[in-house]
């Protein structure tokens, strides 16, 4: 069953899957935005929503490494209808959970291969270097140990990279696994001040720790998508993730339990749930950042 409604702008009859009322959805013939009416009910103009003004043109920086400011991130559309920005927005856990489902469904075996892959190269090199390191002691095994942290900080990085694109229906390949080599320095920061701060916040306590994981929990996935530096990504974080702090911590514990039944499945299933668990990760980022992703509702 489908909702059909006219534009109030251009009068175009456009229909949208039933369940859909009450969100936002695009004109694909004049680009209006409205609010996607009740079945029988007709969009008032209250509904209409101007277009948002295009950002204004960015400045040339003498500092090409410079961060974009926050004032400069406010959402866009960009050809293919994938509107980018920053827009702290609040989530819901069954929203996520939905949305990155119905996207996991439509691309399973990209998904599967790709996780696959980075849970069999990082299980590699983390088992490898932790044996290596047990049998040489001293300052090689410490140094085998920084080794495969490095290596599985590169790999999360480019999984990661390549999770956002299938959560926001880019083209993508295997090969964005092994993109993350400009990133990894700024990576290895925001671990190092991550690890840090949850540190002080449980030696304070164990609820102020809780806190600090899940107010910088988001910077990897701003430095991945803004590429806006250590500083930035962790200040980023904490804005975005303002007021959403319990559906991340219920968006973790949901992950957790996950992964024990996916180990507990003869450790077969954990290679089922990964690929899933690193997608709700984007798709709760896009959401939370006003982004769109590939299950938004459409108007045909």
């Amino acid at each position: 069953m489908t909702i059909e409604f006219r534009c109030t702008q251009c009068d175009k009859l456009l229909r949208t899957p039933d369940g859909t009322e009450g969100k936002k959805a695009k004109c694909p013939e004049c680009g209006t935005v409205l609010t996607i009416p009740e079945p029988g009910q007709e969009v008032s103009p209250a509904a209409l929503e101007p277009e948002p003004p295009p950002p204004p043109p960015r400045q040339p920086s003498d500092n090409p490494y410079q961060s974009p400011a926050v004032g400069e991130m406010r959402a866009s559309v960009l050809p293919g209808d994938i509107r980018r920005g920053f827009e702290p927005t609040r989530i819901d856990l069954g929203d996520v959970m939905g949305r990155a489902w119905r996207i996991y469904k439509a691309n399973f075996w990209p998904c599967f291969g790709t996780g696959f892959l980075y849970m069999v190269l990082n299980n590699i090199v983390s088992q490898g270097a932790g044996y290596v390191a047990r049998q040489s002691g001293g300052i090689e095994g410490l140094a085998l140990n920084l080794f495969a942290t490095v290596v599985s900080l590169f790999l999360t990085i480019g999984i990661l990279t390549y999770m956002l694109k299938v959560a926001r229906g880019e083209p993508r390949s295997v090969a964005d696994l092994f993109g993350g080599g400009a990133l990894l320095l700024p990576g290895l920061g925001i671990s190092f001040l991550y690890i840090l701060a949850a540190t002080i916040g449980f030696i304070l306590l164990i609820i102020p720790g809780i806190i600090v994981l899940l107010m910088f929990s988001q910077a990897f996935m701003i430095l991945i998508d803004r590429e806006t530096g250590v500083i930035d990504s962790l200040k980023l974080s904490a804005q975005v993730t303002k007021g959403n702090k319990l559906t991340l911590f219920a968006i973790g514990f949901v992950s957790s339990v996950l992964s024990i039944l996916g180990v507990l499945a003869c450790f077969v299933g954990i290679f089922f749930v990964s690929p899933y668990l690193f997608l709700m990760a984007t798709v709760g980022y896009l959401m939370m950042t006003g982004q769109s992703t590939a299950a938004d509702p459409r108007v045909e």
